[in-house]
């Protein structure tokens, strides 16, 4: 019998974040066909309250993993929906809020004392796409934090980066969720799950995968 993922890695991450590493990690890796599964027993484990969790952590993870990978994710979430659950536009509330200002703040606390750095580095390589990466990702998107946590945030972008083999931007990002309030604990955790994850998708790394 197949082990679930709380036997598999409960003893990594409380459940609640290890659900939704788990999640962001099999859409990262292209198997939107597990999430079902995945969904249905956070609810069993957790209870409702998880599943908006779970569809924003994917909503989060589109401009880590693309558009694609996500829309499929989320089809697949939605079929395992609990009975009646609520499909409103969360960031409704964002209408009076300057969101490329908050964006750039959580780019801030996210890169801390390397800040200018990298958004130098972004910049000499294209205006556009650092324009981009604080108006639209950080700030409609990481930075909304009604429904999960800056903290929870920063496992979604490291279970999106571990399976693309991106160790430039993972480094930032594992350093960025020590930032935001994770435990390196927390942070190696949601790594390895991720890994472990990968692997079983039939990713093979070119090398180590960054660490803290």
């Amino acid at each position: 019998m197949t082990k679930s993922i709380l036997q598999r890695f409960g003893g990594l991450l409380e459940p609640t974040n290890l659900y939704i590493v788990s999640v962001i990690a099999y859409s990262s890796s292209n198997r939107p066909e597990n999430i079902g599964g995945i969904a249905k027993e956070a609810v069993e484990e957790v209870g409702p309250s998880i599943f908006a969790k779970l569809r924003e952590a994917l909503v989060k993870s589109a401009p880590l993993v693309g558009f694609p990978r996500t829309i499929n994710s989320l089809r697949e979430l939605a079929q395992n929906s609990p009975k009646a659950f609520p499909n409103d536009f969360s960031r409704a509330s964002d209408e009076q809020v300057n969101t490329s200002v908050r964006g750039k703040l959580y780019f801030e606390k996210t890169y801390g004392k390397v800040t200018d750095r990298v958004l130098n580095s972004m910049q000499s390589s294209s205006s556009d796409l650092a324009h981009i990466a604080i108006d639209y990702a950080y700030g409609k998107v990481l930075s909304f934090n009604e429904i999960i946590t800056p903290l929870e945030t920063s496992l979604v972008i490291i279970a999106s980066l571990v399976p693309q083999d991106v160790n430039p931007q993972l480094r930032g990002h594992l350093k960025g969720a020590l930032n935001h309030g994770a435990t390196k604990e927390q942070v190696m955790g949601a790594r390895n799950i991720s890994i472990q994850i990968a692997k079983d998708c039939g990713i093979t790394f070119r090398g180590d995968v960054e660490s803290l």
